[in-house]
């Protein structure tokens, strides 16, 4: 709530094996973790308070689907580079406010420690301290824009929905690539591993837990760029799961345009309620997830 009225900010994450552990992302108020190019994947971390934004490691370039992900929530979307062909493109022809560490090194920086053993490209990372500055000097909007709601719906209480009991949600985004979410009944959160091993946050010294998993599935995910091989997929919506409480409950998703935000329904069409906590949304093919 401390983030009521500003604008989010989003951050582009690298998620693969050589560039982990992370750090910051433990603070995220929502994570979308989709599908990359090569089967890895990627993350985006959603602070809903620019004031608030930890240390970020390690920052990594743009993605399309992220960015409109991104403008469901009004999001300055910072990131460390950009593919030449559909997202630089896009950032032009959508007006996006962005901040790319590639030309703008303003609130980025390289970790000392990391460039002893890590590829170059696994180092940088955002100084969350000096985001809201910065968001004023460049004269970025840093109030939701008018009219603007959350995307999301909250019970005024924890709370079981309806639905399976599910202790175990696995989401396959590749052949090699997969995250399981383990229930802590104590904790009421989800623990994350990342291809079987717990994903941590390096500087909090924690395991990755979320009160709500997200499931949105989409039709397919393909190559739309030979070039890089980049893919993408079709973000008009789809169904999807709701995973919270130790229940599981089916869902409906979709996105109305390049900025329009995100809805979740249940199979009525009302509106889907979330546990008031961190929430981590999860885009796969159909099909692409197990549960028990």
């Amino acid at each position: 709530d401390s983030g009521k009225g500003l604008r989010p900010c989003a951050v582009m994450v690298n998620n693969i094996e050589a560039s982990l552990p992370q750090y910051g992302i433990y603070n995220a108020d929502v994570l979308f973790e989709i599908v990359a190019e090569g089967g890895i994947t990627r993350l985006m971390a959603l602070y809903a308070d620019e004031s608030d934004i930890p240390n970020v490691c390690s920052v990594r370039s743009a993605r399309y689907y992220y960015m409109l992900f991104a403008q469901s929530f009004d999001a300055v979307y910072l990131h460390f580079g950009a593919d030449e062909y559909v997202a630089k493109p896009m950032f032009k022809e959508l007006s996006i406010d962005h901040i790319d560490g590639m030309y703008d090194s303003s609130i980025y920086g390289r970790d000392s420690d990391r460039l002893a053993y890590m590829d170059l490209e696994h180092t940088a990372y955002l100084d969350g301290s000096l985001v809201p500055e910065h968001l004023s000097a460049l004269g970025m909007r840093t109030e939701l824009k008018e009219g603007y709601d959350s995307i999301f719906s909250f019970y005024d209480e924890f709370t079981k929905p309806a639905g399976d009991d599910c202790t175990k949600a696995t989401l396959y985004f590749s052949d090699w690539y997969w995250s399981q979410f383990d229930y802590n009944e104590k904790s009421k959160t989800y623990k994350k591993l990342h291809n079987g091993n717990k994903h941590m946050d390096q500087a909090k010294n924690k395991q990755l837990e979320f009160k709500n998993i997200v499931i949105l599935e989409v039709p397919e995910i393909k190559i739309i760029d030979t070039h890089k091989n980049i893919v993408g997929f079709d973000m008009e919506g789809g169904s999807g799961y709701l995973i919270t409480a130790g229940k599981k409950k089916s869902i409906n998703w979709s996105k109305d345009g390049d900025f329009g935000k995100i809805v979740l329904t249940d199979d009525n069409g009302s509106p889907v309620n979330l546990n008031t906590g961190k929430t981590y949304i999860g885009v796969i093919q159909n099909g692409g997830a197990s549960f028990s």
